[in-house]
């Protein structure tokens, strides 16, 4: 029942994303491949803690495909914008790291993953 509930939370995740950018009347569509990637993805960043809150609530994520591979960019909000001359957290802020998942659509599975500098 845990993995249904996580798949779930992630395609409502993936769908909440691609339509919160979009006009009114776009559609985005996504294989099964690339929603299985972006499930993979998904559930690795959630049970690795790489959010703080333990969910996607400050995230933008950002999925691009290169071939038989897709780029899954987990991506946290900043909590306010900088000042001037003020330097960010490398990696992340405080709602939690970014990090990048390279995911392969022939067999879906991780290939990769790594954190921004």
């Amino acid at each position: 029942m845990r993995r249904s509930a996580i798949y779930g939370f992630s395609m409502a995740m993936i769908v909440s994303l691609h339509t919160a950018r979009l006009a009114h009347s776009e559609t985005v569509k996504l294989s099964g491949r690339e929603a299985e990637a972006v499930n993979l993805a998904t559930r690795d960043f959630i049970a690795k803690h790489y959010s703080r809150s333990g969910d996607l609530r400050h995230y933008r994520v950002e999925i691009e495909r290169h071939g038989k591979t897709v780029e899954i960019v987990f991506l946290p909000d900043e909590p306010r914008p900088l000042r001037p001359n003020e330097a960010g957290t490398g990696s992340g802020t405080a709602y939690g790291l970014c990090v990048t998942y390279i995911v392969s659509l022939s067999s879906p599975k991780i290939i990769r993953f790594y954190f921004a500098r």
